[in-house]
């Protein structure tokens, strides 16, 4: 009898938790993105969500996705916990001005997803690919800044990244069968 991998176990589990969930309408998508995916145009960053791009970076998690979103917007934070999310706080605090961090959505799997990078390039091939371009996110500070450490999980459909200022976090996630990316940015704490 061969042994099964756990986290590919875990992670196939998880998958099929978010197609059943998306094929019963129990996944709750991001307000922005959803409204994006329907007209076409971001709200995040303009004045309907009051978004100023820096300051508090709130943490949220979807459980039927796995995903974890993250936003500087009061209102949209409130309004993506009404509809079944969880808030888990602040992840960071990002600078006023400094290297874009770029926001992106990806209609296309069960209850979508977000991914965010610094890079252009990647953007690019992101966007290439038929991911919605929802701006600046944020802000990166400069490489003296609290790092912000991306990982990234192989065996889910969405969701596959995640990020986070905590070493420990990080370090739990590789022992998980996540891999570490590296640091993705910089926060100011």
């Amino acid at each position: 009898m061969t042994k099964k991998n756990p986290v590919l176990v875990l992670a196939t589990l998880l998958s099929l938790t978010v197609v059943a969930a998306a094929l019963l309408g129990f996944v709750a998508e991001p307000a922005g993105a959803s409204e994006y995916a329907r007209d076409g145009q971001s709200n995040y960053g303009n004045s309907n969500y009051g978004n100023s791009n820096y300051g508090r970076m709130r943490r949220l998690y979807n459980r039927f996705t796995g995903e974890h979103f993250y936003t500087t917007s009061t209102q949209e934070h409130d309004s993506l916990v009404k509809v079944g999310w969880t808030s888990e706080g602040e992840g960071w605090t990002a600078p006023a001005s400094g290297s874009p961090v770029y926001r992106l959505y990806n209609p296309y799997v069960p209850g979508g997803d977000h991914h965010y990078t610094t890079s252009a390039t990647e953007r690019a091939a992101c966007i290439a690919a038929g991911w919605r371009d929802e701006g600046t996110g944020w802000f990166s500070a400069d490489t003296t800044g609290v790092p912000l450490y991306r990982l990234y999980n192989p065996y889910a459909t969405t969701g596959t990244h995640h990020y986070t200022a905590d070493a420990s976090e990080r370090d739990t996630l590789v022992r998980a069968g996540w891999r570490n990316e590296g640091i993705a940015w910089y926060g100011t704490k």
